[in-house]
């Protein structure tokens, strides 16, 4: 399935992407605020995001605040199955690996997510540069160990 792009300045608002379940890939080209992060972060998990990896400027911090905002949401408790949030982050590594496990290994184990979104975070939209990037990325080819072109030694 392809991604929607969807750009977002820091401290912008966050356009509705919901009410169905998504997969959505975070490339965070800059810091924000914490307090945007966290608002950002619960708009997502109440739009119906249900799979978050986070690559880029802080994505292991984006990681917790999604965490969190899920915790919040069902009030500390253990969430359903069919709407817990799955998240991954891939810090040290290209875009093209967490665009590449983004497409290829991220499923909801009770939900089948039929849309993803790329929401890039960055002072100037990029869709045209991003979706070519992805596309390039989970058709990379793999070598006779598995390996995708950007983990092999050089």
């Amino acid at each position: 399935m392809t991604p929607v792009y969807v750009h977002v300045r820091p401290g912008e608002a966050m356009p509705d992407l919901g009410p169905e379940p998504y997969l959505l890939l975070l490339v965070a080209e800059h810091s924000v605020e914490q307090g945007w992060r966290n608002d950002l972060s619960d708009t997502l998990v109440a739009t119906g995001c249900l799979y978050f990896c986070a690559w880029g400027v802080d994505c292991s911090i984006w990681h917790d605040c999604v965490d969190g905002a899920v915790l919040q949401k069902f009030d500390f408790e253990e969430e359903p199955d069919e709407e817990s949030v799955w998240t991954t982050w891939h810090e040290n590594e290209p875009l093209e690996g967490a665009m590449w496990f983004a497409h290829h290994c991220a499923s909801h184990p009770h939900v089948a997510l039929k849309r993803s979104y790329i929401l890039h975070l960055a002072e100037s939209a990029d869709a045209e540069r991003m979706l070519a990037r992805y596309d390039a990325a989970i058709h990379a080819p793999l070598d006779e160990e598995g390996n995708a072109p950007w983990e092999r030694d050089s």
